[in-house]
């Protein structure tokens, strides 16, 4: 998996895959690999005869899989969302931490299968993350556009691509809807040297997108969740169009699409 493909895909969805709770509620991922966590959030909800959405949670670099599933577990009951958030094997993911595709990419596709074969889902599955979370949601989503149909990044650091790929080198014809954000005052992540550049890549190569540049820090807003969920979800005509006056530098920052 050194590209970082995920090989699994939602099955036709039969009655002999109903042994599964139907019970809305947090619960912990079954033990798909020694020594791996993560968690999984079915919406009340949720009926084994009408599909659910599927969102992929990455967490950031030192956290656990539980903050890598809490900025959406209050819309999943209204929205139909089951969240699963597989943890890291280290303090970050692969392709961060050693600039290649391995066990995280492995163990994501193995988590990906078992809620294939055991929940009903429909073709709108996205990938979110926060932090390294949005840097690792940002990468699986373009190596595997085929499958998500929704990235949603939180404070990204930027894309990773394998050796030989970059943006330039992608076929545009399927491309999952692309929603980030990233605080004005961020001080872990430059929103200059991080987000600005993203945007200005994906403009540049002629990626549809939309950034929500906001005033603060390292840290998800509800806004931010909002307009992410407007735009990822074909609420276009909903989302915010103000202008975000960023301190530092006098610049007038709008919420735009790409």
């Amino acid at each position: 998996m050194s590209e970082g493909i995920l090989k699994s895909r939602p099955k036709t969805f039969t009655s002999r895959t109903t042994s599964r709770t139907t019970s809305g509620g947090l619960y912990g991922l079954p033990s798909l690999e020694s020594k791996r966590s993560g968690l999984l959030y079915i919406p009340k909800s949720y009926k084994h005869t009408e599909p659910a959405s599927l969102i992929l949670m990455l967490h950031g670099a030192g956290c656990e899989a539980k903050h890598g599933i809490d900025p959406l577990i209050n819309y999943a009951d209204e929205n139909n969302f089951i969240l699963v958030a597989p943890k890291s094997k280290e303090s970050t993911w692969d392709c961060i931490r050693h600039k290649k595709y391995g066990e995280d990419v492995a163990y994501i596709d193995k988590v990906l299968s078992y809620i294939f074969e055991y929940f009903n889902i429909n073709s709108q599955i996205a990938v979110e993350g926060f932090s390294d979370g949005a840097t690792y949601a940002l990468s699986l989503g373009f190596a595997n556009r085929e499958l998500f149909t929704s990235i949603m990044a939180f404070s990204p650091g930027y894309i990773f691509f394998p050796s030989g790929k970059s943006l330039d080198t992608l076929d545009k014809t399927t491309t999952p809807r692309i929603f980030f954000s990233h605080g004005s005052h961020d001080q872990v992540l430059s929103v200059d040297y991080c987000s600005r550049r993203i945007a200005k890549n994906l403009k540049r190569c002629g990626f549809d997108h939309n950034y929500l540049e906001f005033k603060g820090g390292h840290t998800i807003t509800s806004l931010c969740i909002d307009e992410a969920l407007k735009y990822c979800y074909q609420k276009p005509q909903e989302l915010t169009k103000e202008v975000i006056v960023v301190e530092e530098t006098s610049e007038e920052v709008e919420v735009i699409e790409g």
